[in-house]
């Protein structure tokens, strides 16, 4: 356990312990509204709303899975979309929208709905060319596009399908092949590295690693460490499963997240929530904040997008406080994945822990 302080405030960092689950906004309407792209149903932690018979959902999630161009005009309070040859202008609180700069009236305009902003879905859907149908017997949003870089958002059981045979179960041995503690890892870029935390492998003579793919793996050796950052990579050979892929654009708060890891010695069980700060500076170093819950165990597991990509690396949560859960930006990560040393784990304790 260490202890930090920010701005005079003692806050102690403890390494992956229970927390709460939180929830999204309410809905205006009482009704549980579904979302399907393509016959692909669409997973939102911010669930979708219904105001005077009209469907919302979050502006960055509607226009990134229809695979358009999003901003915000803060001038103007506007939503802004572009998708090849279309665009669309969507001010808060006002009914009269632009597509491709020609005035358009809505019966129901865009709102701000607990500090984020909701766009009616057809308007926009439409104004790219795509279908939208209602299917009133399942409060469902049926949308078909023909547009070829759709950004599909997966169902935690979908990113939890296809993330999952990439989870590692990270064993720390003692000298005599004795368990000592226990994380999660994970198999990152077709590289056949295994990311996970320093503290996990920390102290450790050999690591059992065990590929939730099917394989099974025992080193001695590491290829990159830094007790500092707290990371830490090893390399297996021939794991025997997919890899994960990363995502290197901007976080935003609010997004939906999910973290899969290997808690209590239990493989793949899965957590959701959002992020609540895309950038929390902790004694001068840069991590994601969310508040999808994580448990003993949870130390290196991939904190996932909704699309199935990794954005950081669980390392740590902040006490007291409610949710505060920190990530390693994945940025970080990707700065090292091409060492190639080989690290012998005796020699950490040796050289402090940091080995590059």
């Amino acid at each position: 356990m260490k202890q930090l302080r920010i701005k005079g405030v003692q806050i102690i960092l403890v390494v992956c312990l229970l927390m709460g689950l939180s929830v999204g906004p309410p809905a205006l309407g009482a009704t549980e509204i579904g979302i399907e792209l393509n016959g692909q149903e669409q997973f939102y932690v911010e669930r979708p709303v219904m105001d005077n018979g009209r469907v919302l959902l979050p502006m960055r999630a509607l226009f990134e899975a229809l695979g358009a161009q999003v901003q915000w005009d803060e001038t103007t309070r506007s939503a802004l979309g572009s998708r090849g040859q279309w665009s669309v202008q969507v001010p808060v609180n006002s009914s009269t929208v632009l597509r491709n700069g020609e005035p358009v009236i809505l019966d129901v305009p865009a709102r701000i709905i607990a500090g984020r902003t909701y766009i009616p879905v057809r308007f926009v859907a439409e104004a790219f060319g795509d279908s939208v149908f209602w299917v009133r017997e399942t409060s469902t949003v049926r949308i078909t596009s023909d547009w070829p870089d759709l950004r599909l958002r997966l169902s935690i059981s979908e990113i939890e399908q296809r993330a999952g045979p990439s989870v590692v179960h990270v064993e720390n041995r003692d000298s005599r092949g004795r368990p000592r503690r226990f994380g999660s890892g994970f198999l990152l870029e077709k590289t056949g590295l295994v990311i996970t935390n320093f503290h996990v492998i920390e102290g450790a003579r050999s690591l059992r690693l065990v590929v939730s793919g099917g394989s099974e793996h025992v080193v001695d050796r590491i290829v990159y460490a830094d007790q500092e950052r707290d990371l830490a990579m090893i390399r297996i050979e021939r794991p025997a499963a997919p890899s994960l892929p990363s995502y290197r654009g901007a976080l935003v708060k609010g997004e939906p997240v999910v973290v899969l890891g290997s808690p209590v010695g239990l493989v793949t069980p899965t957590t959701f929530g959002v992020i609540t700060r895309s950038v929390r500076l902790v004694n001068g170093q840069l991590f994601v904040q969310t508040d999808a819950p994580i448990v003993q165990g949870n130390s290196g597991s991939p904190l996932l997008n909704g699309f199935g990509e990794v954005i950081g690396v669980m390392t740590a949560q902040l006490l007291p406080g409610d949710n505060l859960n920190l990530a390693i930006p994945i940025q970080e990560v990707l700065l090292h994945l091409e060492t190639d040393t080989q690290i012998p784990l005796w020699e950490l304790s040796r050289t402090g822990g940091t080995m590059q």
